[in-house]
């Protein structure tokens, strides 16, 4: 008899620990580098873009937009488009026509920028309401003039490629799960500024002077996506 309730303590001793052990040990679960539980999180957005700097001491604006990929809600890389907004024209060249030597007089000249290319960014604390963040514009594209009625020799002249970096700080707002709208602060740079025209007196004239483009910018951009992290 004795034997038996040994023999039952003994059991009942084993399932007590194998329980206790049970609840302390750790559960390991697997992990994967997309998860969204676990690991990155990948969401996107879209984006129209206005900016608003100076161009040749002239207040101008920019519209264009643009889309990235999110990694974590923190980190984004995609791209982005942006061209002058039309304006009346203001600029006068007297030139010599490079095929015959004739003395061509255009005038009215309204201003061509536009540029695209790698837009960069990064977003501190995004699961606020009101945030702030980073972000850099790298992109190619070409400046000159247009004649916006189309009345002259050719519809567009001095056209030069251009390189533009544009970084800037942002302030951000969550307005939804899928719209923010965000406010920035930044510098336009623009290099490569150097097409020039034949003039009445045979002088290698400027388009444009080089710092022309290079101004503080400001911007307004309307995000829409997936902004809310899991």
């Amino acid at each position: 008899m004795k034997g038996i309730k040994f023999y039952f303590a003994a059991i009942a001793l084993i399932v007590s620990f194998l329980s206790v052990a049970q609840e302390n040990v750790e559960i390991k679960k697997q992990r994967f580098l997309l998860d969204d539980e676990n690991g990155i999180q990948i969401t996107g957005f879209g984006a129209p873009i206005f900016e608003f700097s100076e161009i040749d001491n002239d207040l101008s604006v920019c519209m264009g937009g643009g889309g990235a990929v999110m990694f974590n809600q923190q980190f984004y890389i995609g791209g982005y488009g942006m061209g002058l907004v039309p304006v009346n024209g203001k600029y006068n060249f007297s030139m010599r026509n490079f095929i015959n030597g004739q003395l061509i007089q255009y005038s009215n000249l309204s201003p061509i920028f536009a540029h695209g290319g790698l837009w960069l960014g990064y977003i501190h604390d995004s699961d606020k309401i009101v945030h702030y963040g980073l972000s850099t514009k790298i992109g190619w594209g070409t400046l000159g003039f247009v004649d916006l009625q189309y009345n002259i020799h050719d519809s567009e002249i001095g056209i030069d490629p251009i390189f533009v970096i544009t970084p800037q700080a942002e302030i951000e707002i969550n307005m939804l799960k899928w719209f923010k709208v965000n406010f920035g602060l930044g510098y336009h740079y623009v290099g490569g500024v150097d097409a020039t025209y034949v003039n009445n007196d045979n002088k290698n004239i400027r388009y444009y002077d080089k710092n022309a483009f290079n101004s503080l910018t400001g911007s307004v951009t309307l995000l829409f996506g997936g902004f809310e992290r899991k």
